[in-house]
């Protein structure tokens, strides 16, 4: 008597547990590199490429106007900037 494996293939169409968790592997990292792949780097927020008066600049006398320039289109905020003087104290413009 020899001894043979009474285990058969998989018969056609059926899947293997094994064979599921491959191919779901395989969906979900296609899924996560098309993902990754079409995304473009993140742009939250505009970027302060100049000011008037100037950075750290000191001035003798309270500014009639501030000016904020940044390189694209920033919504206005009411008391979004503040300005303060050589002591410490708010100015207000």
């Amino acid at each position: 008597m020899s001894a043979t494996s009474t285990r058969q293939p998989p018969r056609p169409g059926r899947q293997t547990p094994r064979t599921l968790v491959g191919v779901l592997a395989g969906v979900l990292l296609a899924s996560a590199l098309a993902l990754l792949a079409g995304a473009d780097p993140a742009v939250a927020h505009a970027t302060l490429v100049g000011t008037v008066p100037a950075a750290d600049e000191v001035i003798d006398a309270v500014p009639v106007l501030v000016e904020l320039r940044f390189d694209e289109a920033v919504e206005v905020v009411d008391d979004a900037v503040r300005v303060f003087g050589p002591d410490g104290d708010r100015v207000d413009l």
